[in-house]
C-alpha cells in the first residue's frame, strides 16, 4: 500500500456519470475541492495528476452495466506507471465481467458465529455478560 504515490477511494453507487467520477477522483486524490469544469478539461487535469504515478484507486459500489461508459472511464485512467491499479467494488456479476481485466473474486458471506462475534463486539464491546436480554434481543436482530 506504501508504495503507491496515490491512494483514492470514490463511491460510485447507482450514477456512473463518468464526469462526476472523474471530478470524485480527483477531489479524493487532492483533498480539495474540484471546480465545476466541463468533461474536458477534467479529463486533462485527470491526466496530468495521474501522469507516471503508480495509484491505487478504488472504485466502490459499481451499478454500471453499459461497457461503453466503462471504456471512456478506463481511457482517461490509462495514463498512470506500470503497476498502477483500479479495484472495483460492485455486487452485481455482470459489471464485473463488464470491467474485463482479471478473473472476479466474489466474496462470500459470513456465517452465523462471525456475524454474531461481530454483532457482539459493535454492540456491546467485551462484556455481554451484564446484558443478557440485549444479547437474546441482538441474537434475534442478526438473524433478520
Amino acid at each position: 500500500m506504501r508504495h503507491f504515490e496515490l491512494r483514492i477511494w470514490v463511491c460510485i453507487s447507482e450514477d456512473f456519470s463518468v464526469k462526476r467520477i472523474i471530478k470524485a477522483i480527483i477531489e479524493s486524490a487532492t483533498g480539495t475541492a474540484c471546480e465545476a469544469l466541463d468533461l474536458d478539461p477534467l479529463q486533462k487535469r485527470l491526466q496530468d495528476l495521474l501522469n507516471g504515478k503508480m495509484y491505487l484507486l478504488v472504485l466502490d459500489d459499481v451499478w454500471n452495466e453499459d461497457q461503453e461508459k466503462w471504456d471512456r472511464l478506463k481511457h482517461v485512467l490509462a495514463c498512470g506507471s506500470k503497476g498502477a491499479s483500479i479495484i472495483v467494488t460492485t455486487r452485481i456479476k455482470r459489471v464485473a465481467s463488464i470491467m474485463g481485466t482479471i478473473p472476479l473474486h466474489q466474496l462470500s458471506g459470513l456465517t452465523e458465529d462471525e456475524w454474531w462475534l461481530l454483532f457482539k463486539e459493535r454492540a456491546f464491546g467485551h462484556d455481554t455478560k451484564g446484558h443478557p436480554n440485549l444479547v437474546a434481543l441482538g441474537k434475534e436482530i442478526m438473524k433478520k
